[in-house]
């Protein structure tokens, strides 16, 4: 099945920042004087009207993966009936491709061997390592099935229930998030299409309830000399209202990996930062949560999240800091017996011995006050059930931990098997906070 990136509408809007906006709701009310700019796609399951003069792209095809998720304890699509509550957790699902080339992406890794334009596309390559890769690699239906079950499975084997949002992120395109919204029961869905190279963009699943509710999406690009020729992934951002009378503002990030300068997630920090400033300056009372793969570690210098959105005074929002990292507040405050069951971090670095908390809740000042919509700071987890982990070993005699091993490690997913107790779940963590109202 070809892949169909679903255009809901396309509109231009007077944004200087980049971004742009489609679905219901009220609209922020933009500063006067900025440049207005062509905007690209965001698709939703959502259908706003289509303005005069714009023609929808067709849906989306039905799609004829058959996914399994029939063995786990509890039925898709089950959420948390607490009238009280909305629980929010985001995952990193680690390169979920189609199989199906997007035009313009270098997405040939993640295709069948056989598929046309393939070992050329691949011949290509400069580094010997990734042609190699590159060549070697066949992306089935059947794995792809295979990923997304066990994508599902993280979620559906041992939990009660499903997240109210679920951010995503490393999901190439709309197809695959549609495919593992209805493997774990979700209706309705927000993606990106940035200009990333590989087509890697980012989602929010969500159930739509009387306590939640989408008034409206963005997403907003990313521009930079850095980015002419290395684009990175787009910001994604969803307004939710929840219980009827809070705004809940979501910003979904990925930003560009640790090959790249510290000075680049700098300038997605900055980016980030304005959407949020411009935010609260005509909605002061919306609460946020920015979260993702922020792909930042401790000696970054300089500092994308310490240095611009936590840990300094914001005059703008009353002399408090912007943002505030929840899991160094659960550090700091959370139930010691639950701190000390929780893996060092969302991602292990084998090749330093390192954990690194990569993935992040970051969330406004209005969301620690003791009423309204507020983070529940001793919900946060990091979600690593037993059946995700694993030990790895260090069997190289050559490198300096031969000997050693680390337990309790992300099971990341082997693109190469379909035996299915070898497949793995990601080479990261999901993360996991409750707001209460």
């Amino acid at each position: 099945m070809k892949k169909i990136i679903l255009s809901c509408t396309i509109i231009i809007f007077s944004f200087m920042n980049s971004s742009y906006c489609l679905g219901s709701g009220t609209k922020d009310k933009p500063p006067s004087g900025q440049k207005g700019e062509a905007p690209s796609v965001l698709t939703s399951t959502d259908n706003p009207k289509v303005p005069p003069g714009l023609n929808p792209t067709p849906s989306l095809q039905p799609n004829k993966t058959k996914i399994n998720t029939s063995s786990y304890h509890h039925k898709k699509g089950t959420f948390s009936p607490a009238e009280d509550k909305i629980e929010v957790v985001f995952y990193n699902v680690e390169n979920l491709f189609d199989t199906e080339h997007d035009k313009g992406k270098n997405d040939w890794e993640f295709l069948p061997n056989d598929y046309p334009g393939k070992k050329e596309a691949c011949e290509k390559i400069k580094s010997d390592y990734f042609k190699e890769k590159c060549l070697a690699s066949d992306w089935t239906e059947e794995k792809l099935k295979l990923k997304i079950e066990k994508i599902a499975e993280m979620f559906l084997r041992e939990r009660a229930h499903l997240p109210d949002i679920l951010g995503l992120c490393e999901v190439e395109n709309e197809n695959v998030v549609e495919m593992l919204a209805k493997a774990l029961g979700y209706e309705k869905y927000i993606v990106t299409n940035g200009p990333d190279k590989r087509g890697i963009d980012v989602a929010i699943l969500y159930h739509p309830s009387s306590k939640l509710k989408l008034i409206r999406r963005r997403q907003h690009v990313i521009e930079g000399n850095h980015f002419i020729s290395m684009p990175t992934r787009n910001i994604l951002e969803g307004i939710f209202e929840i219980d009827g009378k809070h705004h809940l503002a979501v910003y979904v990030n990925h930003w560009p990996s640790q090959r790249n300068p510290s000075q680049t997630r700098l300038v997605v920090a900055r980016r980030l930062k304005t959407l949020i400033l411009n935010k609260l300056k005509y909605h002061p009372e919306t609460r946020i949560v920015a979260m993702g793969d922020f792909n930042t570690i401790s000696n970054d210098f300089p500092r994308p999240i310490r240095g611009v959105l936590t840990e300094i005074v914001e005059p703008s929002v009353g002399g408090d800091s912007l943002l505030y990292d929840v899991h160094k507040m659960f550090l700091r405050m959370g139930p010691k017996s639950i701190k000390n069951l929780l893996p060092r971090g969302t991602y292990f670095y084998a090749k330093n011995m390192e954990w690194n908390q990569l993935d992040k809740f970051l969330v406004s000042s209005k969301l620690l006050n003791e009423e309204g919509l507020r983070a529940e700071i001793d919900s946060f987890r990091i979600y690593a059930p037993d059946f995700s982990t694993k030990i790895y070993k260090y069997d190289d005699p050559n490198f300096w931990t031969f000997g050693s091993s680390v337990s309790g490690v992300p099971q990341k997913y082997n693109f190469e098997t379909t035996e299915k107790d070898e497949l793995g779940y990601s080479d990261h963590f999901p993360i996991v906070l409750g707001l209460k109202f």
